[in-house]
């Protein structure tokens, strides 16, 4: 046991003494920016309204179900919710999906769900707002009870006049 400890000894102190070798030098910033590791670094995609599985909400969607919005979720600037103060409407799977409002909405977000899905749409209270009154960075996430899936997007949430 002892034979070995000293051997294992001696061959650290051999390798120390070799010094560094030119494989162990590293890459010089040259050699990272070719590999494509140095500059390339990866950016976060833009949310689109694909990115949490609805689609755009059109006028003619409002209009036919009768539906004028108090607030309204955009995802990449693209309307995908818009809500009344009893109901909402999101557009999926090229269908208008009518949504129950399940509690208060206002400048904070609200929760909306049917049989099928859920949207949730969470936003920070501010003080300096006028009550009623939101635009704002919000996050909204949308569950799928029939897939048993769930997405989250960062949105933008607004309400009022």
């Amino acid at each position: 046991m002892r034979a070995w400890r000293s051997g294992a000894f001696g061959a650290l102190l051999i390798l120390a003494a070799c010094g560094p070798s030119q494989q162990d030098r590293g890459l010089t910033e040259e050699e990272i920016n070719a590999l494509g590791l140095g500059a390339n670094k990866s950016v976060a995609a833009e949310p689109t309204p694909a990115t949490i599985g609805l689609e755009t909400v059109e006028p003619a969607d409002l209009a036919a179900a009768n539906l004028r919005p108090i607030c309204m979720l955009r995802i990449g600037g693209e309307p995908v919710l818009a809500t009344e103060q009893y109901r909402a409407l999101a557009h999926r799977h090229g269908r208008t999906v009518e949504l129950r409002v399940e509690g208060p909405v206002g400048a904070t977000g609200g929760f909306f769900q049917n049989d099928a899905i859920s949207i949730s749409v969470g936003r920070p209270y501010d003080r300096a707002e006028p009550d009623g009154v939101a635009t704002g960075p919000a996050r909204a996430r949308l569950n799928d009870r029939q897939r048993g899936t769930s997405t989250e997007v960062d949105a933008d949430w607004s309400c009022g006049t």
